[in-house]
């Protein structure tokens, strides 16, 4: 995937102005920032959720069409309503329609597909279990198995870490590590900055804009590019903790 001069304004703001990344297949991008940087707002303009004022996003040398991305998207888990009615297998189908479960039912290839974003997301057992009784490491597998049944090369999470314990956390980095192995380009967004320090291959600092992108120890070790990302001091906890790493 590659990003090129974006640009969005909302409600009258510039929130992201001339944004260039790429993310190349089997590669974790850690997408990070401060609370407002515009990491979510910059998943949505990839996804054409949001407008673009300017700019260009390629998947697989064709340009991206707002609104019909077919790039596969982990949203956080609190956007999700986890007491719909709805089975998991079920709801990872709805991922074929791009829109939540309004029960529409796939074809045959369909539920190939959807068996194998299960099977790839060691959760095939739980097909049947009602979406509301999964527990936050299971959730959050489902809904990369959602985000997998559209086949895309690409993968977007957005902070797919928050709320979970460690063992559900180093599951679902251990996931994330076999699918970027398994060829797909993935960027991850996430405030646990030292854990991604060992899960990325490259950060791309944003705030506004991009203010730092490469190898992921080189950029921890930038300290001028974290204070200007994050308006913080050269001798803040959070440069110190990424200079330990």
């Amino acid at each position: 995937m590659r990003v090129s001069g974006l640009a969005v304004d909302l409600a009258g703001r510039a929130v992201l102005r001339d944004v260039a990344l790429t993310v190349e297949p089997g590669q974790v991008v850690g997408l990070v920032g401060p609370n407002g940087a515009g990491k979510t707002t910059l998943m949505r303009a990839v996804l054409g959720v949001v407008p673009r004022r300017g700019g260009e996003v390629v998947v697989d040398g064709r340009p991206v069409r707002p609104g019909r991305s077919g790039i596969g998207h982990v949203p956080q888990r609190v956007d999700v309503a986890w007491d719909f009615p709805v089975s998991v297998a079920d709801m990872v189908a709805s991922g074929l329609t791009g829109t939540r479960w309004t029960g529409w039912r796939p074809g045959a290839a369909g539920w190939r597909a959807v068996a194998d974003a299960l099977e790839r997301t060691h959760v095939r057992d739980l097909a049947d279990r009602p979406v509301a009784e999964l527990s936050g490491g299971q959730r959050q597998r489902v809904l990369l198995a959602r985000a997998l049944v559209l086949q895309s090369s690409v993968l977007l999470l957005d902070e797919p870490l928050t709320g979970l314990d460690v063992p559900a956390q180093d599951l679902i980095t251990s996931l994330v590590r076999e699918l970027a192995d398994d060829g797909l380009a993935v960027l991850m967004s996430t405030h646990d900055l030292v854990g991604a320090v060992d899960q990325c291959d490259r950060f791309v600092l944003v705030n506004g804009t991009v203010r730092a992108d490469g190898p992921t120890r080189e950029v921890a070790a930038d300290v001028q590019a974290w204070v200007e990302t994050f308006r913080t001091r050269p001798d803040s906890a959070l440069v110190r903790a990424l200079q330990a790493v």
